[in-house]
């Protein structure tokens, strides 16, 4: 057992701490101590913003009530509706406007302070602060216990940025700002006052965020208050350390010693500099406590950015003569010749070299002193969950917005078969063509008119086309959650790729409300050489087939929809990927004899869809597995990575 609980702590949510009010305006501290709360308090009733130091970093924070200051803040911050949430001064004020039960209030008094997404009796706020049906609530601690104390219910959300100087949007997420000279240029340039103090915050701590979701409380994110604690794991073996690095977006680590696992809060997106050389610090700190471990796992992909942190971590040099050093990059499974059948912890040998551009290659692996092992993004993804369920065996979804794979395309609609240490692909979406690399496609536009393209659907004779139908500097994709991004624009939900998928979202929990009909829909699912690959033609003509015309003019839909139709689309669309999914699960099934399913991956966070999905799975006689004690999306790929990891064996050294 070890503990790394002391680093979860935080001076400055202490109320004891003097505080001092900043005005950007006059350019210097105005107040302090209560003179400082008071004018904070009159600031935000007065339906201003002020930024709080806490122990998250800054919070920019503001009423409810005011749709002007709402919107302020998500410009400010390009948060999404999911990312907005309110500080309660109280229980009884968050059962006058939401459903509570008694697990839930438990969750909400309890010393973690988490934020639960919550399912609203009333809708007091603005349309632009909530416009579904859940919301996010917490009765916080500290310095924001005592603001709401005085002001009542206010809006919060962390203040992000790449530097000091530039805002970025989600796709690029940022770091939180925690040091007072990058939060006071910041305000300057925006004009925000802020309640701030004179501690320094060594380590932002990520706020814990839970939904129910089939019935069972699910982390959304795993931070202050459980990210340092122990989670103790089936089938572990006591094979020493592991440090497992995770992937890019959403980037955490996980330290395995024997069969305890520690899973990091969130650190950002390691492609960012400032995010990387903060996580590569926390890695540092913790290693400093524990020592070096005996193997890194890493993201397969040699383009991750997160595999520096092993490098660092490692603290390699240029000693490249070092005599007890290996590197585990396994073969293709000698099941099959197919590359989509390899031994987990691998990277084909025929990897699409032009795809690969930076990060540990084979070479440098081997002048790490230490055992390096390779895991595939998606496989550690189903990974996290047979960790959790202790589990060797089973059919393996990761429905994800992306990653390489092992083919170097990007992939996100995997079907494996997981068995001991081999997971066999056997289905996936068809692939399309897209321009440039897959994660920097951000426009979800620009995401629909490739696929329309790629099926038929869209003739445009603009150099756009003309870059997919020769291949300039393109790559292929069969993302689950691109598909989904589509569906959104199709039906005229969203065009935002940061609020598409939330948007369909919206749009199915109405429909549920209002009892509606599904629009029946469906893909076609053909065999090719044992792989089921999945055609969503079908699915793209019926979205854009409605009584009145439907054109693409520019990349844009234009067309008129119904909002009972929208969501009478967007609910059928839900309905088939649903039943898709059952459809090659029982072809699986019939094939391997596995009747055990693991989903994973970050769609598996849409509640609605997620709720479907495993009540279809349930009743087509699976026994279905989820991420239940980690977060599903890619904060828990750390999680699978170290677990897979353990039981390897390290290639025996050789003298140079």
């Amino acid at each position: 057992m070890f503990d790394f609980g002391a680093a979860n702590t935080a001076v400055s949510e202490d109320t004891q701490t003097m505080f001092f009010f900043y005005s950007p305006t006059e350019r210097r501290i105005v107040s302090g101590g209560g003179e400082a709360t008071e004018n904070c308090v009159e600031e935000l009733k007065n339906s201003g913003i002020v930024a709080v130091k806490s122990a998250g970093g800054f919070l920019l924070t503001c009423s409810p009530f005011s749709r002007e200051a709402v919107s302020r803040v998500r410009a400010l911050t390009c948060a999404r509706h999911e990312e907005l949430f309110l500080a309660h001064p109280d229980i009884a004020s968050i059962e006058r406007v939401c459903y509570v039960s008694a697990y839930e209030r438990h969750l909400l008094l309890s010393p973690e302070t988490p934020i639960l997404m919550l399912r609203l009796k009333m809708r007091p706020y603005p349309h632009n602060l909530c416009c579904g049906a859940y919301i996010g609530c917490s009765i916080p601690s500290g310095i924001l216990r005592q603001i709401t104390r005085d002001v009542g219910t206010i809006v919060f959300t962390y203040a992000r940025v790449v530097d000091i100087n530039r805002l970025t949007d989600r796709l690029s997420a940022g770091t939180v700002i925690h040091r007072d000279l990058d939060m006071l240029r910041f305000m300057n340039e925006n004009n925000i006052p802020a309640l701030t103090n004179e501690i320094m915050i060594s380590r932002c701590a990520e706020e814990t965020v839970i939904q129910y979701i089939g019935g069972k409380p699910i982390f959304l994110t795993r931070g202050r208050g459980y990210s340092q604690q122990t989670v103790a794991l089936p089938m572990s073996q006591d094979n020493g350390t592991v440090l497992a690095v995770g992937s890019d977006e959403n980037n955490a680590f996980c330290i395995k010693v024997d069969n305890q696992y520690m899973l990091s809060q969130s650190l950002g997106n390691a492609a960012v500099k400032c995010n990387l050389e903060y996580a590569t610090q926390v890695v540092r700190d913790h290693l400093d406590i524990m020592g070096l471990p005996n193997r890194f796992a890493v993201d397969a992909n040699p383009g991750c950015y997160s595999a520096d942190i092993a490098r660092d971590a490692a603290d390699v040099g240029d000693d490249t003569n070092n005599d007890h050093t290996s590197a585990i990059v396994l073969n293709a499974s000698e099941h099959t010749d197919d590359q989509d059948s390899v031994s987990v912890g691998s990277i084909a040998p025929n990897v699409d070299q032009g795809y690969l551009e930076r990060g540990i290659s084979f070479s440098d692996a081997e002048k790490l002193p230490i055992d390096i092992v390779y895991i595939q993004h998606h496989q550690a993804h189903v990974a996290s969950v047979m960790a959790e369920q202790g589990l060797t065996e089973c059919i393996g979804l990761a429905f994800d917005h992306g990653g390489m794979g092992l083919d170097g395309r990007d992939w996100g609609s995997e079907f494996f078969i997981m068995r001991q240490r081999v997971a066999e692909r056997v289905g996936h979406l068809s692939y399309v063509t897209i321009p440039g690399d897959a994660s920097l496609l951000n426009d979800a536009r620009t995401t629909m008119q490739c696929f329309l393209t790629e099926h038929g659907l869209c003739e445009d004779s603009t150099i756009f086309s003309a870059t997919l139908k020769n291949n300039i500097n393109t790559t292929q994709t069969c993302s689950m959650g691109k598909l989904f991004d589509v569906a959104a624009c199709l039906v005229g939900i969203a065009e935002d790729t940061n609020d598409c998928v939330a948007s369909l979202e919206r749009e199915v929990e109405i429909a549920q409300e209002q009892q509606l009909a599904h629009i029946d829909m469906s893909f076609e699912i053909s065999d090719e050489a044992g792989v089921f690959i999945i055609n969503s033609s079908e699915i793209l003509r019926t979205l854009l087939s409605v009584n009145n015309p439907i054109e693409i003019i520019h990349g844009k839909v234009v067309g008129w929809y119904s909002a009972d139709y929208r969501r009478a689309l967007a609910l059928g669309f839900y309905h088939a990927v649903s039943a898709m999914t059952v459809e090659i699960c029982t072809r699986i099934k019939k094939r391997a004899g596995y009747n055990k399913v693991c989903v994973a991956g970050d769609m598996m966070k849409q509640k609605f869809f997620a709720e479907m999905l495993l009540k279809d799975l349930a009743n087509a006689a699976f026994e279905v597995s989820r991420n239940e004690i980690f977060p599903p999306g890619d904060s828990s790929i750390a999680v699978g990575q170290a677990w897979l990891a353990r039981e390897f064996s390290p290639i025996p050294s050789t003298s140079s």
